[in-house]
């Protein structure tokens, strides 16, 4: 396995796949940031318009502000969630506070993971896995590989090879958020907070960790499945055709469904930001969890059983 390992990194190396991997993370940061600072600027905007046009006075204005909010989430069963606040004032005046505290050198690593990790971050992830794991087909490598190592070496060598260039890909996105905070705030709205309070809204390492833990988690769940189907199909195009319909354009079908699955897990993260709430069918973290393994443990007994037959009766 270690052979077969080091073989895939040096395709992942050799066929500059890694610069367009940092590329990407660079990209999708630089995504994250012009969203980020769009929410903080809607969230001063929204404040504004609350403190001049919902309240008669400024008094009344001020004294809500002082006040706790509660927010209310109702669903009728569907991926779609309604969502209530008793006390508008606090709540935006939460939302500015938290606007600029996600744009620090923790809070932004975090939002561009939550955020990014809903979509774009995953189809990277799986992208990447789909040509790593049809290359030898492609190039006609396989045999070669066979003469020298087992197929069952040549498949651990694929998925750990997937794993830790998925794992470098968000660390990459995380280290490039991080450096990117030292000029963030430079764009940011102002907007002087002292003038309605002291609040603050700090996040924690635990936080930033636990986010890079299950936003990998997600990843590297679907994109070892969309490479174990790229092994089994054998052709990248047309696994990633399919990949970009089922994500964009087919909805989410229900609890069982992979991505309500791995939306309800990225859901566990992020809470406390500014961002549009994560659309999924309600199901426990426990289910999730189950959810996505059981689709992962489906292809890779599918394709790899396939593939095992492939290797023995074809080459």
């Amino acid at each position: 396995m270690k052979i077969t390992f080091r073989q895939e990194l040096d395709y992942f190396f050799h066929s500059r796949m890694f610069i367009v991997i940092f590329a990407l993370a660079l990209t999708v940061t630089v995504f994250g940031a012009l969203q980020g600072l769009n929410e903080r600027t809607v969230a001063i905007s929204e404040f504004n318009d609350v403190r001049i046009h919902a309240y008669s006075s400024q008094q009344e204005f001020l004294s809500d502000l002082k006040k706790p909010y509660k927010i209310t989430e109702e669903t009728d069963g569907t991926d779609q969630v309604k969502t209530s606040v008793d006390n508008a004032a606090s709540y935006m005046f939460s939302n500015v506070v938290t606007s600029k505290a996600q744009l620090g050198p923790v809070g932004f690593p975090i939002y561009v993971l939550k955020t990014m990790g809903l979509i774009f971050l995953p189809v990277i992830a799986a992208v990447v896995a789909i040509m790593m794991g049809t290359y030898d087909f492609k190039y006609g490598t396989l045999k070669r590989k066979l003469g020298t190592s087992s197929w069952r070496a040549i498949i651990l060598g694929k998925v750990l090879a997937i794993a830790v260039i998925t794992a470098g890909f968000y660390l990459s996105v995380s280290l490039i958020s991080m450096i990117s905070c030292l000029i963030l705030p430079n764009f940011a709205a102002p907007f002087d907070l002292s003038k309605y309070g002291n609040l603050t809204v700090t996040y924690s390492i635990s936080e930033l960790l636990s986010t890079i833990s299950i936003t990998f988690f997600v990843g590297l769940i679907f994109a070892l499945i969309m490479g174990s189907l790229g092994l089994l199909i054998k052709n990248s195009t047309v696994v990633i055709v399919p990949l970009f319909l089922f994500y964009f354009a087919v909805p989410n079908l229900g609890a069982y469904d992979l991505r309500n699955g791995m939306l309800a897990l990225l859901s566990t993260v992020g809470k406390n930001l500014v961002a549009q709430p994560t659309p999924f069918f309600p199901v426990s973290t426990s289910q999730a969890v189950a959810v996505v393994l059981a689709w992962l443990a489906l292809v890779l007994i599918i394709s790899f059983g396939f593939l095992y037959k492939f290797l023995r009766y074809k080459l």
